[in-house]
């Protein structure tokens, strides 16, 4: 069965710009702590004698945070963070102007993309059925498959700014549990589990 779906999720970025004072306040900040303050902290702020009596704008800072980060491996985000935060000094924005587009890493995306999507439920059909109430033959053996209905195949992609993830699930199995024990069939095509339905007279 093929079916297609669209779900919106919200996802906050690994890395983004995090808005800081605004070009008045830094200026003050730098020139009020001394050469000191100037020499340690005037060098991040390229320009910002340029901002001292603007108000409405503010500085930004690239930053990167672990607790967003979705992926398995904590090198990953070490990797991540790393590569984004490169070259990436404090910038500054005249008031309004929105701070530069934060970007969402692949395996946020795809867990992300995971979590919303819905897998559909498979279809059971048996035989021998008897009757319009699904009836079966108590003692007889009992063919149980997924039907047409049944997805073999369910496909994710996500999307945020310019990255895409796309995951892929596959059924690998059918496993009945009926009440004299559990039977499985692996793969897909025309082969079928069978169990034996003693003293139950209705399929369920």
């Amino acid at each position: 069965m093929v079916s297609s779906q669209s779900v919106t999720t919200a996802v906050h970025p690994v890395c983004w710009y995090v808005r800081l004072r605004s070009g008045a306040d830094t200026a003050a900040m730098i020139e009020g702590g001394g050469p000191e303050m100037a020499e340690a902290v005037g060098g991040m702020f390229v320009g910002y004698e340029q901002y001292a009596d603007d108000t409405g704008g503010h500085w930004y800072r690239a930053t990167c945070d672990y607790r967003y980060f979705l992926g398995d491996d904590p090198r990953d985000y070490n990797d991540f963070a790393r590569a984004w935060l490169e070259g990436r000094t404090p910038v500054y924005l005249p008031d309004g102007q929105a701070p530069p587009e934060s970007v969402i890493d692949g395996a946020t995306l795809a867990r992300a993309a995971w979590d919303a999507v819905t897998i559909p439920t498979a279809t059971i059909s048996y035989n021998p059925m008897v009757g319009d109430v699904g009836a079966t033959i108590v003692g007889w053996d009992t063919w149980v498959w997924a039907t047409g209905d049944t997805p073999r195949e369910v496909q994710v992609s996500a999307t945020a700014g310019s990255t895409t993830a796309t995951i892929t699930a596959t059924a690998s199995m059918l496993t009945l549990q009926p009440k004299d024990g559990t039977a499985k069939c692996t793969g897909s095509g025309s082969r079928g589990a069978r169990t034996t339905t003693p003293g139950v007279r209705t399929a369920r």
